[in-house]
């Protein structure tokens, strides 16, 4: 009887096996088709804002460095560009002091439009730059 018993372990155990190895075999080939299915990933920048803490900065802004960061979007992705003047202070004294705790000047389109959103943008900072110069006379 012993003899038996052993035998029918022996059976169930290899059922088991059976079914181990036809579920590992059924399974490699799904593993190896998500592996070949790799999607190319791509990063899109939406915004770029520098803050500057003086007017001589604002002279001094590198406009390509600036444009770059949006080379690899796509012509439909849109994006914000933007100067934030920050902490400006000129104290004169009386009524003539200045103070600017934040003024901004931003742009907004898509890249397709890149060029002509890095000229308003050139031509908003040079307009800042003139008012704060006007306000400094």
């Amino acid at each position: 009887m012993k003899f038996v018993k052993n035998i029918n372990l022996n059976i169930y155990q290899m059922k088991i096996l059976k079914t181990i190895l036809l579920f590992i075999i059924f399974l490699i080939p799904f593993i190896t088709f998500t592996q070949n299915n790799e999607k190319e990933w791509s990063t899109s920048i939406h915004a770029v804002q520098v803050t500057l803490y003086s007017i001589d900065e604002l002279n001094s802004i590198n406009w390509d460095d600036m444009v770059s960061v949006f080379s690899d979007n796509t012509p439909k992705d849109s994006i914000r560009m933007a100067i934030e003047l920050k902490d400006i202070h000129n104290y004169k004294g009386g009524s003539k002091d200045i103070k600017i705790d934040n003024l901004i000047v931003a742009v907004e389109g898509v890249t397709a439009d890149l060029d002509k959103l890095k000229g308003k943008l050139k031509k908003s900072t040079e307009a800042m730059i003139d008012v704060v110069h006007k306000m400094d006379e």
